[in-house]
């Protein structure tokens, strides 16, 4: 996995801190490749803490917006 996302797991929870602050966080393709893996590999943890460090929380709402999209589509797929 890419250094520009740092992954720590937890007893049940998983720890994914975005690692760009040179460029204040700022997504791009192998930042979201990076992020949307880590998520990929969060398997039965309860939950995800995503600390944002520096300056820029723009990205949050972006990858807020990443998260919501990915778990309506697991819960979708579960029903089929």
């Amino acid at each position: 996995m890419s250094d520009v996302i740092i992954v720590e797991k937890m007893d049940q929870w998983i720890k994914i801190t975005l690692n760009r602050p040179e460029r204040l966080n700022a997504l791009n393709v192998e930042m979201h490749l990076a992020f949307c893996a880590a998520l990929e590999a969060v398997g039965d943890a309860r939950a995800v803490l995503i600390p944002v460090p520096g300056v820029a929380f723009a990205l949050v709402r972006i990858l807020a917006n990443a998260i919501r999209i990915m778990v309506i589509g697991r819960l979708i797929l579960a029903r089929l």
